[in-house]
């Protein structure tokens, strides 16, 4: 009788805890789960989808373990949550981990996608949280990576919330290789500036973006690659709060080619150097590098013969600089490069480090809307 008492009383007793004590942890099996949240080992997910509603932060520790991952669809169809925010100690998100929260307009994250460490995978993607089901209420997405940095790309389909207005990135090391292109629905982007590299096409094809700012600290960019930018035709302000400013940081050292192509709301501009970087020369040495030979609309063709020093031959220098594009400041270049600033009819103010005035490469002003200013 005793062999056959014991496991019922127990049933009995955790049916009786579970329906007089509703908030208290439950254990079956060794995983546990409370009102909300299921825990396995230092793994989170949803228990209640319906509990959670408004702005959501993600508990961080449970019963004194650390959590440190966030499961495979683990908050898939939360559809009442307008706002997430993952804590620094998450090292892993999960493929589909907010599938279908489609009422989200913010979400604070420590990384791009899937983890930290990752590199040339779908991990990279933004879109690899949202996972490929195609879900009401949000936009499909396809963004391309390099698989083991090899050079044919593999594509990723994601279905990202279409309400998703603002990214906070507040830990990683780096924006990945096209890490949000054609998300099309964000309009503004907050970043770590202890970021090293903003990756190349990282935010092409950004239709809303509007915004990228940085949360105050001491700034470790060093590289905005080739395309970074292209196509974000309503990008205004970056680094400023100012529209239509840009302001980059001097611990910038390169700019790749078309980074800001067709940035067409830019205003003001500032950098550390010009062109591609501080010791750039001959066609990479040009302001205008830095936004492409494509012609788009609002932008205003400057162009030019040159003498290619390093070919030994003529070449024609095509550039389409966004036609409202009235100030410019160099801030920390020891020269300016030949035909730098040639043809650029369209500015108004040209300011540039005196560090400069003695390095002054030929034709460098010729054509252009304004005598520089040294400062």
């Amino acid at each position: 009788m005793k062999k056959v008492l014991k496991p019922v009383l127990g049933l009995f007793t955790l049916i009786f805890l579970s329906s007089c004590f509703g908030g208290q942890t439950i254990v079956i099996d060794g995983d546990e789960h409370d009102d909300i949240y299921y825990y396995k080992g230092d793994t989170i997910s949803i228990y209640d989808k319906s509990a959670l509603s408004g702005e959501v932060t993600i508990p961080s520790e449970h019963n004194g373990t650390k959590i440190t991952k966030i499961g495979k669809y683990g908050f898939q169809d939360c559809d009442k949550v307008t706002s997430f925010i993952i804590p620094d100690n998450i090292t892993s998100i999960g493929e589909g981990a907010f599938s279908g929260c489609k009422a989200l307009t913010q979400i604070d994250l420590p990384f791009v996608g899937g983890n930290k460490e990752a590199v040339n995978s779908k991990e990279t993607i933004f879109g690899y949280i949202f996972g490929n089901d195609a879900k009401e209420g949000c936009t499909k997405t396809r963004t391309y990576y390099y698989p083991n940095g090899g050079t044919v790309s593999a594509g990723y389909t994601s279905y990202i919330p279409s309400n998703l207005t603002k990214v906070t990135i507040r830990d990683a090391l780096s924006i990945p290789l096209g890490a949000f292109r054609d998300v099309s629905m964000v309009k503004e982007v907050v970043l770590n500036p202890s970021i090293s590299e903003i990756g190349e096409s990282a935010f092409q094809e950004c239709d809303s973006l509007e915004s990228i700012s940085f949360i105050e600290g001491s700034f470790e960019l060093e590289s905005i690659k080739t395309e970074a930018f292209r196509e974000c035709k309503n990008l205004e302000r970056f680094n400023s709060s100012v529209k239509g400013e840009f302001v980059l940081p001097l611990s910038l050292q390169y700019i790749g080619e078309y980074a800001f192509e067709e940035c067409v709301k830019m205003e003001k501009y500032t950098a550390p150097f010009i062109g591609e970087s501080r010791t750039a020369v001959d066609g990479c040495g040009f302001f205008g590098y830095i936004f492409g030979r494509r012609v788009h609309d609002n932008t205003t063709l400057v162009t030019f013969d040159y003498d290619d020093l390093v070919l030994g031959m003529n070449h024609l220098a095509k550039m389409y600089v966004p036609s409202g594009l009235r100030e410019v400041t160099i801030s920390d270049t020891p020269r300016v490069p030949a035909h730098a600033f040639r043809n650029m009819s369209m500015l108004t103010s040209l300011r540039i480090t005196s560090l400069a005035q003695d390095d002054v490469g030929e034709h460098a002003f010729d054509g252009c809307g304004v005598e520089p200013t040294w400062f």
